[in-house]
Parts: structure tokens; sequence; C-alpha cells
């Protein structure tokens, strides 16, 4: 009863009654109804829209939005002979015949691995299709105002195959006099490489007209983009693509979270009622959006008109702190240089891309992983030197645990200066467990330390026998782990007279340049640090101004805004603690290079 109802509020919102063939007359996607804000030719464009200029085309762009859900399953219950659907074909889905028929004759086409990150539901489709007749459905939404496209839903029977998938894709956009198409899925990266070959063995009804669309762009929705490898933030992102305003292709996560609750009921269901309940969900909640459109449209014009005004003083705020002086003393205009880049890239992809850093800072695991590299090629050529390896332990290794303990004692001396006079007992309790821990942790690397550069021992006892003389005298208290004395190689450059000694008396030079390698990587690293706080504290410190008002909420923001600096002033200690290694070392070893980006740090330079 409910199933009749429905389908005939179907047709009659398409009007199916007044034509005097018949509803047996009704053509694929005629009941569904349409987005009346994407373009329509023929009804909602001016008729020499394909004459406007080339900068004017986006107006006539189509923008679609693909992805799959798995929670709307179906167990392997009843057959399409038992329960057929009401009107197969005539809304949302595809017509069941022709889309199995195109699955099961393209079944065996196989699918590419992803070369981008893995994505299990294209890697590894058999978890979400055990016990099911449907894994889940896959669809195409009007990815600007959330709607869903007549002919694009369809079953998955094996994860998120690209056959399934291009095929709601193409009866979509199929017989459209568009020429601008602007496409978003998860896995676009993946999915658009081999598609035209693809789309080549498919039957020609589903097959897009090359020669009709002159411009096609595929790219990866802003929430899932994050996860993918640079590369792909570079070529697939919204942000980086002209003509797209603020699309964020996430149209399909919306609709989802509308028709998830279904899934507990049409998982029992048979194939036909399923796919009817689901196209009236969809032909309701497509109804709901163009009757409230006019509500919609203007709340959002609303926020974005005063937006706006505020971007666009950022970003001439930002322009003109960009701009420089050329040492000949004639303007050189920073943004015009590099606006021509972006519009050249633009207009061809092939020239040098403006947003891909060319040069990027060696970060500390980076340059671990080398010296590991390095140490495996030399082990596998059996020239590793004895010197290298004591007690099991590499001689880059000792060094990359003696940074992380001078880091450790920096942690533990901010943590000892932030508690207060009134600390619990927990926090004492914390404190001296810590303590503990890393002064034995220090002790046994002291042992693996003296192994490779035993003059760090002699260092060691000419400071006790300092200690014990000044002790005859006064009292002096143990040193406390904070201060405890490492000897790393930069540490050992600044004895005084360290530098007129002949070169390897303290420490070998193949130490002092390892160490040299990891503190460039322990500076580049705290620097970005630094430079991440500093936006992230004046974002803090700009919403907080704009929008926190009583004492809790600027209690919370205060707490916020104090971790950040927090944070920030830990970088700087890091970073500071870098440099000044590197400035002996660079003395030894007479390695400049650092000091050109790696100038002295003050306070004011981090300072609100």
């Amino acid at each position: 009863m409910t199933r009749e109802w429905t389908h005939l509020h179907m047709l009659k919102r398409a009007g199916r009654g007044h034509d005097p063939r018949g509803l047996s007359a009704t053509t694929p996607g005629e009941c569904a109804l349409l987005c009346p804000a994407c373009p329509h030719p023929g009804k909602n464009l001016v008729e020499d829209w394909k004459s406007y200029p080339e900068e004017k085309q986006f107006l006539f762009a189509l923008f679609l939005a693909m992805d799959a859900n798995f929670r709307l399953k179906r167990k392997d219950v009843s057959t399409e002979r038992k329960d057929p659907g009401l009107g197969d074909g005539w809304s949302f889905y595809c017509e069941v015949e022709k889309y199995m028929s195109h699955v099961a004759k393209h079944w065996d086409m196989p699918q590419e691995r992803s070369t981008c990150v893995s994505h299990d539901a294209v890697d590894k489709p058999d978890r979400e299709a055990r016990g099911t007749a449907s894994s889940g459905i896959g669809a195409v939404d009007c990815a600007r105002h959330n709607m869903r496209r007549p002919l694009a839903v369809g079953d998955l029977q094996f994860g998120e195959r690209y056959i399934n998938m291009d095929y709601m894709f193409f009866r979509s956009v199929a017989g459209t006099d568009l020429v601008r198409l602007i496409v978003s899925y998860d896995i676009a990266c993946q999915w658009h490489i081999n598609i035209w070959s693809r789309m080549s063995t498919y039957d020609t009804e589903i097959q897009m007209d090359g020669g009709a669309i002159q411009y096609i762009s595929f790219l990866v929705s802003k929430f899932h983009l994050p996860a993918h490898i640079e590369a792909c933030n570079l070529l697939f992102s919204f942000n980086l693509t002209p003509h797209v305003g603020q699309t964020d292709g996430e149209a399909p996560e919306r609709n989802w979270a509308n028709t998830n609750p279904l899934a507990g009921s049409t998982m029992q269901m048979g194939p036909g009622a399923r796919r009817d309940a689901l196209n009236a969900h969809f032909n309701d909640s497509n109804w709901k959006r163009i009757v409230g459109f006019g509500r919609s449209l203007l709340k959002k014009t609303k926020t974005a008109v005063p937006e706006m005004m505020v971007t666009k003083a950022a970003l001439a705020d930002m322009e003109s702190s960009l701009r420089a002086v050329a040492d000949d003393g004639d303007e050189l205009d920073a943004v015009e240089t590099w606006t021509v880049m972006v519009q050249e890239w633009e207009k061809d992809c092939e020239k040098p891309n403006p947003y891909e850093m060319l040069e990027k800072d060696d970060h500390l695991a980076k340059i671990r992983r080398e010296l590991a590299q390095e140490a495996a090629a030399r082990m596998e050529k059996g020239v590793e030197g004895e010197k290298e390896v004591f007690d099991g332990m590499h001689l880059s290794e000792m060094l990359s645990i003696g940074l992380q303990l001078e880091e450790n004692q920096r942690s533990l001396s901010s943590d000892i200066s932030a508690m207060g006079q009134h600390a619990t007992d927990d926090q004492q309790r914390k404190l001296l467990e810590s303590t503990g821990k890393l002064r034995r942790r220090i002790e046994a690397w002291v042992e693996q330390q003296q192994g490779f550069v035993p003059q760090a021992l002699w260092l060691r006892r000419r400071d006790d026998d300092a200690r014990a003389r000044a002790a005859r005298s006064q009292a002096v208290l143990g040193v406390k782990v904070q201060d405890l004395k490492l000897w790393l190689p930069s540490e050992m450059m600044r004895v005084p007279g360290a530098q007129q000694r002949e070169p390897g008396t303290w420490c070998s030079e193949e130490l002092q340049r390892m160490e040299y390698r990891l503190r460039v990587g322990q500076a580049n690293e705290a620097l970005d640090d630094i430079r991440r706080g500093l936006l992230v504290r004046t974002h803090l410190y700009k919403y907080k101004d704009k929008n926190v008002r009583g004492v809790k909420q600027n209690t919370r923001s205060k707490a916020k805004i104090d971790a950040m600096d927090e944070l920030i002033r830990r970088s700087a200690a890091r970073y500071r603690a870098a440099r000044r290694a590197l400035v002996s070392l660079g003395k030894a070893l007479d390695e400049q290079e650092w000091a050109v980006t790696m100038r002295e740090l003050k306070d004011e330079d981090t300072s609100r």
C-alpha cells in the first residue's frame, strides 16, 4: 500500500497523468525532480550561451559529485522476479536490466591498484561485500546544490568498482548539451586515469561525446583531499582550480547523512521494494531543497557577502606585505609576478606549478632515514667501519637518541617550571617518575656513547673533579637530570681550545658531520613548528576578539592561546639549541651554508 502511494505520488509530481499515451510512455529519469539551479539548455539558459567568451563559460558549467555508501547494504533476500520495482528507471535508480547487463559484461575488467594512498573500498572490496546481495550504493549528485541526479544511482556488488561508478557517471550526463563539466570524486585521482579507455569498451548508450565536451576537470572533494599524497593535493584541489568558487564537492556526504537512517529497514527489503523506498526518499529530499531554495540562498548570500569583504581586506593586506624592492632600486612586484605564473599554469598545466614547493627543508625524520639507508648500503657492500657499530647500536642511532634525550631534558625543565607551588600528589608523582625514567635512560645511553666516543668519559670525569674541588669549601648539590651534559660532538667543540686541537682529537669528523646533518633537520622542523604555531595563535586571537564573550568562553580561549604559546616557546628552545650546535659544528667542519636561512631567533620574533 505504501509503495503504491509513493509511486503514484511520484507520477503525480511528474505530471504523468496528463499524458494521453499513458504511463508506459514515461521516459527514463523523467520522474526525478531536477535541480532548478543547475544549467539546463533550453530551460534556464540564454539562447546564445555557447557564444559567451571563455572567461564567462564557467557560468554554464555542470558540477557533479560522486560517492559510494556502504551503510546502505541489502541482505541476500528475495529476487528480482519475486520483487520487481515499480517504474524501473523512471527516477534515480538506473534501469536494472541494462545496468546489471553492463556489470556482468565487464565484470572481469581488471582494476588497477591505487598509486595514491591505499583506498580500501577499491583495494579491499571484499570487506564490504561479504554476505550481501548489494554491498552498498553509488550515486552522482549535483555538487553545488546537494540534489540527486536522475539515473545516477546504482547498487554495488563488490566494493567501489570503477565499472559501477562509470555507468552511473556516464548515464547521468548522457545526452547533455553542456560543454563544461567539473567532476568531484574522493578517488578521482585514480578513477580518471583510464576512464576514456574504459568508456571505449562500453555500450554506445552511455558513451560521452568527446567532441561536445570542451572542458572537463576531475577534482577530489575538500574533506578527503588531505588524506591523499602531495601530488594529488596540487593537481586535484578545488582551492587551486579556477572558476569553482567555494564548492567543496562533499554533496554526497551530506545526502548520505539524511539517507543512512533508512539503512536498518532497507537492508531487509527485497530488491524492488528497496529501490522504490530509496527513490521516494531521494525525490522527497530534492523537493524539499527546491521549495527551500529561496530561503537557503538568501541565508547563504547574507553570510557570503560580509565574508567576501573580510577576505578581500585580508588579501589586500597580504599582498601589500609581499611587495618588495629590488637591489637596483626598481620596484619588484612579487604579487604580479606570481599572478602571471598562476595564470600561465591555469592555461597550460605543463607550465611550472606555482603552488608546488620545489625545495623542501629536510626534517629530522628524513635525515635519520637517509643515515639509516647509508648505513644499510655500507653493510651490504661490507665496507662498514669497526667504529660505526658498538654493542649492536649504530653510530647514527646513538646520535639520534642523544638528540631525543636532549629534547626530553628541555621538556622536563619546562614541566618543572610550569608546576605551581601547590602541585597535587599525582602531579608530583608523575614528575618524579619522569625524572627517574629520564635519568635511567641517560645512564644507559652514556654507556653506549663511551663505546663510540671514549673522550666523553674524560670530560665527565673532569666535571666531576671540578665539582669535588668546589665541595671542599661549600656544599654542592648533585646535578639535576635536566642539567646533565650529554657531551654530543657540538658540545665538545665548545670546550675552550677544542677548535685549535687536531681534527678528530675530541671526536671523529664523521661523527661531527652526522650531528651537523641531524641538527639541520632539527632546526628546519622547529622553524616549521614555530611558523605553524604563530599562524594558529593569530587565528585564535582573531576568533576570540570576534566571537568570544563571557567569563567561561574567555577562560577557555585563554587556555587554548596559552597552550599554543607554550608550543611556540618549546619549538623556539629546540631551534635555538639546534642553531647553537650548528655554530660550533659549522666552524669545525667549515660549513656555513646553514647560516643563510637560520638566523638568530629573537624574543620579539615570537612575541604577541
